[in-house]
């Protein structure tokens, strides 16, 4: 089912560069060399991901249900960036491991060991902000970005439109 989904998606979104059949093959031969890896493995690389993703996807749809009263969409993307701010550092420390791992692949820290990099400070700048200990830290630098974004849009435009003290409009 999944797999069906997904493959009428990109057919219909790639009309002229890809059919339907070749997206169910392409997507059946990614998934089965994936599954190679297991889902620990799996979760292991899209947890730090999915930290960045799910902050976002949570904020756009609570915005959605208020749709009606937001009143332009510089408070949507405020929301976004707020949030970014800190699920990307959620994520970072998420990744740690993933990331000293990489550094030791690739021998960019071989005399550190695999503890190279360390976000001790970040995490504890994290803990640190308001509602963390119930998991959304995101959520007043959120509504806070959504504000300054959304109602300085509506201070420029309305700044815009107002008589100039030089005379012009």
């Amino acid at each position: 089912g999944l797999i069906a989904t997904v493959g009428k998606y990109f057919s219909e979104r790639f009309r002229n560069d890809i059919s339907y059949r070749a997206a169910v093959i392409i997507i059946t031969v990614i998934s089965f060399f994936l599954s190679i890896f297991g889902v620990d493995a799996i979760i292991y690389v899209a947890g730090p991901i999915l930290e960045i993703v799910y902050p976002v996807a949570i904020v756009l749809i609570i915005m959605n249900l208020f749709s009606d009263y937001i009143p332009n969409r510089y408070f949507y993307g405020g929301a976004v960036f707020g949030t970014l701010c800190i699920s990307v550092l959620q994520g970072i420390v998420a990744a740690e491991d993933l990331i000293n791992g990489f550094l030791v692949k690739i021998g960019a820290m071989p005399m550190m060991g695999r503890d190279a990099l360390s976000f001790n400070t970040t995490v504890s700048m994290l803990r640190k902000l308001p509602l963390e200990r119930i998991g959304v830290p995101w959520l007043l630098p959120a509504i806070a970005a959504s504000l300054l974004f959304g109602f300085g849009f509506m201070l420029l435009e309305k700044t815009k439109r107002a008589p100039s003290i030089h005379g012009g409009v």
